[in-house]
């Protein structure tokens, strides 16, 4: 789970990224946690991005009278204990636990990874998760679901966008890339056939006179004077 300005996620299986039949797998942000809810920009209401995101996150610290200037300012007095600003992290990470403990019960993942500003809070935000996931996501099966932070810290969400561009970027120098580029061979071309006008133009007929021995038969005394007249 990507938790940020925004909320957002990807689910991972065999090591390929699904993307659905739309492209909108793994839009956890937009699942909607209180159907009467603030609008949200994809068109529902109430959805768990407006809840936890870090816009959510300063207000409600505001809220409780603490006055931060932005969101590392927030993340770093969370980790030195400021007790309201960690409780917020405390409430929005039950929301999200829920949330996950849902998505949890569907596909049964193996890990879930959180990453973003967040997640550098460690257990702040990672202990309710897994206590949600613990006690909402099939509690009687048995199976462990991990929850851990991302080792690539707040550089997750680009260097996972970056990942596709750089797979195509791959594909491009492959040997099909290499056969596009290279110089096609110019081949003989058959000569094309003269336009029809030219091709079927009329030939005109020479007129032969007639014989003066049509009809009539000849002995081969006529027959030989006939061919030396003609001749």
């Amino acid at each position: 789970m990507g938790w940020s300005q925004g909320v957002g996620g990807g689910l991972v299986v065999n090591g390929q990224l699904v993307r659905g039949a739309h492209g909108t797998a793994g839009e956890i942000g937009h699942t909607s946690c209180d159907p009467e809810g603030k609008p949200c920009h994809c068109g529902g209401r109430g959805c768990l991005e407006g809840l936890i995101g870090l816009p959510a996150l300063l207000a409600a610290c505001a809220d409780r009278g603490v006055a931060v200037a932005d969101a590392e300012e927030m993340i770093v007095l969370a980790a030195k204990g400021r007790p309201a600003v960690a409780d917020v992290f405390r409430d929005v990470a039950v929301t999200a636990g829920r949330v996950l403990a849902a998505l949890a019960a569907q596909v049964d993942p193996e890990c879930i990874v959180v990453c973003g500003e967040p997640a550098a809070l460690d257990e702040l935000v990672l202990a309710p998760i897994r206590e949600q996931l613990a006690a909402l996501s099939l509690p009687a099966a048995p199976r462990t679901v991990e929850v851990r932070g991302s080792a690539l810290g707040g550089d997750a969400a680009a260097l996972g966008g970056g990942g596709p561009a750089a797979a195509h970027h791959r594909a491009g120098t492959g040997r099909a890339a290499r056969r596009a580029a290279r110089p096609r061979r110019r081949t003989r071309r058959t000569p094309r056939p003269p336009p029809r006008s030219r091709m079927y133009r009329p030939v005109p007929r020479r007129r032969i006179s007639p014989s003066p021995y049509a009809g009539r038969p000849m002995s081969c005394g006529a027959w030989s004077s006939s061919r030396a007249a003609l001749s």
